[in-house]
């Protein structure tokens, strides 16, 4: 639906909207913005797919093609230029709405908004039209002189030249005006865009319809745009400073929030390991704040004050739990676990350099169920037990183990093809055994 060339009505994507707000939160109000979990991870998203995005990109890919040489043109794009005819279809993007074709009003409505997301005017570009413009007036309104437009005069950036107007003398000699009955126009063209637009400069949307057309694809829009339009969570990794007492290098906080979810299968996990990270929950502290709870202090303990690192990790009784469960994984893996909200919470894979990438894949799952299981209980006063991480992580072996033989064998010759030997699912067999072992000698609470 996404590659559709017309308008999709805005109620498709507000049921998609609902549907996964409804998933999300259970029915409870968002604490975060879908446009926000929308953004990449290293931007402090969820890196949830845009619909709306998503259709933009695929316009934009369509539109990059007017870009490219004439000998790559396709048919439908001899149909367009007939449509617009005696404009191109390049022009027909910045000029006033005067089509009632679906196909190109979409193309237009899509050009404008790109070029507000990276909050420019598509009027005044290099390549918006001199013609038809309505940023562009000579008198009363808009203007076409036909002449002017014959001789390849097309866009504002055919009027520049190096970066300067070009002078009466080099755009009549350029583009072999002839008559003196120019020069008023020149005056009265050069004064309107000095005046209300200045010099033209390039953007990052021209930089994109530049590239070679094997790259000009809309997940590579995608991306950029993605990027580009989103803002940094500098407040959430302060934050964390502030509690783990600590500087954290930019670099290890971006590689914390690209491994966000990184590990985990399934839907549910990524997004409770995501509001971990973004600190989403709500705490005594915060609900003090709000004036919802008379008391600032820890549900369980009932002593320590109630903030997002005490109720997950230093709670009297959440913090025996955490041994437990790094014990239990160090035992497993033959590779030291530390013991830190660094490792636990964030997962910050420098903290075990030394593991190889499948066993870390497994530690890590482990950890994320272990924040699950103190989630489950958050605001009681239930301590967290290693037998119910334990079931959980049966559950998660099992499902694991149990894959299908055309899934495993996908996998299998994934590491084939990277030149890893380690097979990720006997990995998670032994897991699954030493689990089941463990489990029958006998609780270690």
């Amino acid at each position: 639906m996404m590659m559709l060339p017309i308008t999709i009505p805005p109620a498709i994507f507000k049921k998609y909207d609902d549907i996964v707000k409804q998933f999300l939160w259970e029915g409870k109000k968002a604490r975060i913005t879908l446009s926000k979990l929308c953004t990449p991870k290293e931007r402090g998203g969820l890196g949830l797919p845009d619909p709306r995005l998503y259709g933009i990109s695929f316009e934009i890919a369509k539109l990059a093609k007017y870009w490219k040489p004439t000998e790559n043109r396709l048919d439908w794009m001899d149909i367009e230029n007939e449509l617009c005819s005696p404009f191109s279809p390049k022009e027909k993007l910045s000029q006033r709405n005067d089509t009632t074709n679906p196909i190109l009003v979409h193309s237009k409505e899509i050009w404008a908004k790109v070029h507000q997301m990276y909050r420019l005017s598509h009027y005044v570009q290099p390549y918006a039209s001199l013609w038809s413009n309505p940023a562009i007036h000579v008198g009363k309104g808009p203007v076409y002189w036909k002449q002017w437009h014959s001789r390849d005069i097309c866009t504002i950036g055919d009027l520049y030249k190096n970066g300067q107007f070009m002078s009466y003398e080099e755009l009549t000699g350029q583009f072999k005006l002839e008559g003196k009955q120019h020069f008023w126009r020149y005056l009265q063209i050069r004064d309107c865009l000095k005046s209300r637009i200045g010099n033209p400069s390039e953007n990052y949307i021209m930089e994109y319809m530049k590239m070679p057309l094997e790259r000009c694809t809309a997940s590579q829009f995608y991306k950029l745009t993605n990027l580009l339009v989103s803002g940094e969570s500098t407040n959430v990794k302060l934050l964390w400073q502030r509690d783990l007492e600590t500087n954290v290098a930019q670099e290890k906080w971006l590689d914390v929030l690209a491994g966000c979810g990184k590990y985990v299968r399934e839907a549910w996990g990524k997004f409770k390991q995501y509001k971990i990270i973004h600190r989403l929950y709500h705490t005594p502290v915060r609900l003090h704040t709000m004036k919802l709870l008379n008391d600032n202090k820890c549900w369980k303990c009932k002593t320590g004050l109630g903030t997002l690192l005490h109720c997950i990790w230093k709670c009297t009784l959440v913090a025996p739990f955490w041994v437990k469960v790094v014990d239990f994984l160090s035992e497993w893996s033959g590779v030291t676990v530390p013991l830190t909200p660094a490792m636990c919470l964030l997962g910050d894979r420098s903290q075990i350099p030394n593991a190889s990438k499948r066993t870390f894949s497994v530690i890590m799952v482990g950890l994320v169920t272990a924040s699950r299981v103190i989630l489950r209980h958050w605001k009681t006063v239930v301590s967290p037990s290693l037998k119910d991480w334990l079931d959980a992580m049966v559950e998660t072996a099992s499902y694991v183990v149990c894959m299908s033989m055309y899934v495993r064998m996908y996998e299998s010759m994934l590491c084939r093809l990277k030149g890893n030997t380690e097979d990720g699912m006997s990995l998670w067999e032994h897991f699954w055994n030493y689990t089941k072992t463990d489990k029958n000698s006998g609780p270690r609470d």
